[in-house]
């Protein structure tokens, strides 16, 4: 079972909200504390909840690529280093990707780019579509 913050909270004899500040980089932690919270962390191996902190803040942070075929060193470079830099601004990656000349990923149909920024939002809240 995964470790919570609360646990994390107990064990380094500090507040939820205190392991939150440090989990989240805010101030008003004083250095001493910060650095006991992070070595708990570590020692339990405490890892957020990305689908909790989503739901809370109505941010995914996942950016999903469809790619017409990777089989080329260009396209599949390009790629890996498209989801490090990602990876390193805090995002998570996923790729779905066709077998070269085939329209499909995931069994979704894959269309051309879309001709207007309408064209390509999705109407779901609470993003609404440009007019």
């Amino acid at each position: 079972m995964a470790t919570t913050m609360t646990e994390v909270a107990r064990a380094a004899g500090v507040s939820q909200k205190t392991v939150s500040r440090v989990v989240n980089g805010e101030p008003h932690v004083s250095p001493q504390v910060r650095d006991r919270v992070l070595r708990t962390i570590r020692e339990l191996d405490y890892r957020p909840n990305n689908a909790a902190r989503a739901l809370l803040l109505g941010r995914y942070r996942r950016i999903g690529v469809v790619s017409l075929g990777t089989a080329l060193y260009g396209p599949s470079t390009l790629l890996i280093a498209l989801e490090r830099a990602m990876q390193r601004a805090g995002y998570s990656f996923a790729l779905a990707s066709t077998l070269e000349g085939h329209r499909t990923a995931d069994g979704h149909l894959v269309s051309p780019p879309p001709s207007t920024a309408r064209d390509a939002c999705a109407p779901s809240p609470p993003s609404p579509c440009p007019p």
